[in-house]
């Protein structure tokens, strides 16, 4: 299973093994011309390019893409994060029955609207005890953290229905469970982002101060400089918004959406892949999962097609030749991409700290 910590991985050795081509990337370098144009404009000559590449990447399900389309697309008022959650499920999993799991997480609000409660803080502490703490509201069965897989591994653990039936869970099925219930009870959350994270972002209307919550620790506020020691990243990737932003809904449902990314890698569907990614960078343009996962599956491509070993285009077989620069300039664009927003691999040693923490917290 391709977990998006080991695409991570993968992805920082495609880096290493890219630089390599000395002197065809350095020709290619100063064709690269995409980091001085509008991002959105980058994401367009992509995507133009990709069904006239399809003897490459793949077949492309356009069924299944303009799905992603209609929900990448609903306007801001209209988003219905519970609804979108289990759409994209259902793309994923067939067996996801959305209205049954819809009816699941409206009797969840009417016990906690039971309450009568006014003010936001109130909903959102009410919310919290509600899955977190152990009481008759949840049958003394309250939502934990999934320490059998901590990241998702299986994918299976981040689909929402999984998680109701479990009440285990992970830094996606978590978190969009909140936002999901949280949106239902009026609140202002959306999803954002640390390196191979998902967490809860907060806005009290009667203040309009921005909370993050840590939804795989018991929802409890935490400070930015909680999650920078957790989950170090670059002082360029603060300065460049790919985390600890403060989303939109739609590109909180882009974020949702990277969960089929995973699925079409495991399922070895790269150009259902690949387009897809597309869609959520022209929406969301930092989404750096979503760069990680399209990286992976040209490099996956690489190895299906047996040109990973060569390392440049001259000793490539000349009817492989074109593909081999096909896949290799991308990849080469989305590492300088990635590193240019300050991305950074995964550090082990970090990734061990922060679930110590997460098994102290859950252990009080």
């Amino acid at each position: 299973m391709a977990s998006f910590g080991k695409v991570s991985e993968i992805f920082f050795k495609i880096f290493w093994i890219v630089r390599r081509y000395v002197e065809w990337h350095e020709t290619m370098r100063r064709r690269i011309v995409f980091l001085h144009v509008p991002i959105f404009l980058w994401v367009c000559i992509i995507a133009s390019t990709l069904q006239a590449n399809e003897h490459i990447v793949g077949v492309v399900d356009k069924q299944e893409l303009d799905k992603v389309h209609a929900l990448l697309s609903v306007p801001e008022a209209q988003i219905d994060f519970a609804q979108s959650k289990l759409m994209i499920d259902r793309m994923i999993d067939p067996s996801v029955d959305i209205e049954r799991e819809m009816a699941r997480l409206d009797e969840m609000i009417q016990v906690i609207n039971a309450k009568g409660l006014k003010t936001n803080m109130e909903k959102k502490d009410a919310l919290r005890q509600y899955l977190y703490k152990a009481g008759h509201w949840n049958q003394h069965n309250p939502f934990t953290y999934d320490f059998s897989d901590p990241k998702g591994t299986k994918i299976k653990n981040k689909l929402l229905g999984n998680y109701l039936d479990s009440r285990k869970g992970n830094c996606i099925s978590m978190p969009f469970l909140f936002i999901a219930l949280g949106q239902k009870l009026g609140l202002d959350v959306t999803a954002s982002t640390a390196p191979l994270h998902v967490f809860v972002k907060f806005i009290d209307e009667s203040t309009g101060q921005v909370h993050n919550l840590e939804t795989t620790s018991g929802g409890n506020i935490a400070r930015d400089s909680w999650l920078r020691k957790g989950f170090p990243m670059s002082d360029i990737a603060l300065e460049r918004g790919i985390y600890l932003q403060v989303l939109n809904k739609r590109e909180t449902i882009a974020v949702m959406a990277n969960t089929l990314l995973q699925h079409y890698y495991e399922e070895k569907r790269f150009g259902q892949l690949i387009a897809t990614a597309d869609l959520i960078l022209n929406v969301y343009p930092k989404a750096i999962s979503s760069l990680i996962y399209k990286a992976a599956a040209y490099n996956a491509l690489l190895k299906i097609r047996g040109l990973w070993k060569y390392r440049k285009p001259e000793a490539v077989p000349s009817r492989d030749r074109q593909t081999f620069r096909y896949l290799v300039s991308r990849i080469n664009k989305l590492n300088n991409y990635a590193m240019e927003l300050g991305w950074r691999p995964p550090n082990q040693a970090d990734e061990d700290a922060y679930f110590d923490k997460v098994k102290t917290h859950n252990k009080n």
